[in-house]
């Protein structure tokens, strides 16, 4: 079953600690609880053998101190499609 989650950081970066089964989709340019710029990325993806979120994702991303990784329903309206480069 395919789930959706958010993390906050540059689509680029994020996009490059994340195995085949899992895909930033979605990225939104927007104002953090700062009044900071920031970015929130959509990924998409399911558990496939070892390439789990909970025994790969999650703790790639945390090696690069990317934290705040949450279980979403939806993808905000304003966020635009992620084209990887």
């Amino acid at each position: 079953m395919t789930k959706l989650y958010m993390i906050e950081g540059p689509p680029g970066t994020i996009s490059q600690y994340l195995p085949g089964n899992y895909q930033l989709t979605h990225y939104r340019n927007t104002r953090n609880h700062r009044n900071e710029e920031t970015t929130f990325c959509y990924i998409e993806g399911e558990d496939v053998a070892g390439w789990t979120l909970e025994g790969y994702v999650k703790p790639r991303l945390e090696s690069g101190l990317w934290f705040g990784l949450t279980e979403i329903d939806s993808i905000d309206p304003e966020a635009v499609m992620y084209d990887e480069i």
